[in-house]
């Protein structure tokens, strides 16, 4: 929250000390399992009924997925993508990840005088070296043009993941978000836990406004830690916080609200039980290809792993997941698709709205100007090496523009 200027009072202040339950993910066999899901498991769509009702029946599967929104506030996809293709989507991760350590190591270097190992994928205990991609709550990777990295955009990009928001929204004139990846390895510092929030500001955005997306890449298990989901909590919004009954809880929604002055992004107030019902707030044990859906009115965050689960594992990545929402182009008007446009020219990396332009940092000039020159030194690298790391808009495929600026925009 604004007012609070360090990490202790944020903790005290802002982070609930509700632990999740975790899921296993079980494939539906039939349409009636996806509404009879039972507290210890979640039932997931299998994509293959997506590839099926695209040509057979479009409005069946469009149904399904509403129903499953309306009914839990999420849904989870399975088999999305292929073992071998999560593989090589890790593979491009790595790519990425080796490069931009050697940006952070530059940077630091360049204040401290001092360098540490670079991170490279045939030696994982550089892993422990320090020169990680900085990051935000919950290991979101949004620096060094992570939302431009060619693994970012192969997935944005992926048929599989295109027809998921085709049968959502019905339309295949799609924009989508130009966000970053979430990587974490098993000797960072912890993530802290407990950092409840929605992505949807109740006061100016009271209806549906976006659905989120996840692609999944490494296994989750409680070792590992992964995504939090407060199940059904999109009911909630917008009333219970603009007119909370309790009046420290309306009292701490009122101030975050004034504090944010019309933007999204809302923590959820610890004293808020019927909000963070311990019985609702769940962990999914997604798998490699899984696609993960949730409305951005339901609560949600990340949870780590205890301190003990992460000093049992060999250095490693532990989670891998790339952030991926899209709309439907005509959210968006012609003076944000040219600046989404312009974001891509300067690998910005922008947030999960696909119908705003607004890049980490950017009401900051100090972090303007870092972040210019990450990405400035990866474009150098890559000019002496000839390997594409980040994709500037030659690099896009004519499909892959059009998740930038709309169809038509796309061949003007």
């Amino acid at each position: 929250m604004d007012h609070l200027s360090t990490r202790e009072e944020r903790k005290a202040r802002w982070y609930s000390k509700v632990m999740p339950r975790f899921l296993q993910i079980v494939p539906a066999q039939k349409r009636q399992d996806i509404l009879n899901g039972t507290n210890d498991n979640l039932t997931s769509i299998p994509f293959s009924w997506i590839q099926k009702d695209v040509t057979d029946d479009p409005s069946s599967i469009t149904d399904l997925l509403h129903t499953c929104l309306r009914k839990d506030g999420f849904v989870v996809i399975s088999g999305v993508l292929s073992d071998d293709e999560c593989q090589i989507a890790l593979n491009q991760a790595w790519d990425w990840l080796e490069v931009a350590s050697r940006a952070e190591d530059s940077l630091q270097a360049s204040e401290t005088q001092q360098t540490c190992p670079w991170i490279d994928r045939n030696d994982v205990t550089t892993l422990r070296s320090g020169i990680f991609p900085t990051s935000l709550e919950g290991g979101v990777l949004p620096f060094h043009g992570s939302g431009h990295s060619t693994a970012a955009w192969a997935i944005r990009s992926h048929p599989s993941v295109r027809a998921i928001y085709e049968a959502l929204f019905q339309t295949d004139d799609l924009i989508a978000s130009l966000d970053g990846m979430v990587l974490w390895h098993s000797h960072q510092v912890l993530m802290d836990s407990g950092w409840f929030h929605v992505d949807q500001n109740p006061r100016e955005k009271p209806e549906f406004c976006s659905y989120q997306g996840l692609l999944n890449l490494l296994p989750v298990t409680p070792c590992t830690g992964g995504n939090v989901i407060v199940r059904g909590s999109h009911d909630l919004f917008p009333d219970h916080y603009r007119n909370h009954p309790d009046p420290n809880c309306r009292e701490f929604y009122n101030m975050r609200l004034d504090e944010l002055n019309g933007d999204d992004w809302m923590e959820i107030d610890p004293n808020d039980h019927a909000a963070v019902d311990p019985q609702k707030v769940i962990s999914l044990l997604l798998e490699p290809g899984d696609f993960l859906l949730w409305d951005s009115r339901t609560i949600h965050c990340s949870h780590p792993p205890s301190a003990t689960s992460f000093a049992c594992l060999p250095p490693q990545l532990v989670r891998a997941a790339t952030l991926v929402t899209m709309m439907p182009t005509t959210w968006a008007n012609s003076d944000v698709l040219q600046k989404r446009k312009d974001a891509v020219q300067r690998q910005r990396t922008l947030s999960h709205w696909a119908n705003r332009v607004a890049p980490l940092g950017a009401e900051c000039d100090e972090q303007v100007q870092l972040e210019a020159a990450r990405v400035d030194f990866i474009r150098q690298w890559q000019a002496a090496t000839r390997q594409v790391i980040l994709c500037n808009w030659d690099d896009l495929s004519p499909y892959q523009q059009s998740l930038v600026v709309g169809k038509e925009a796309r061949n003007e």
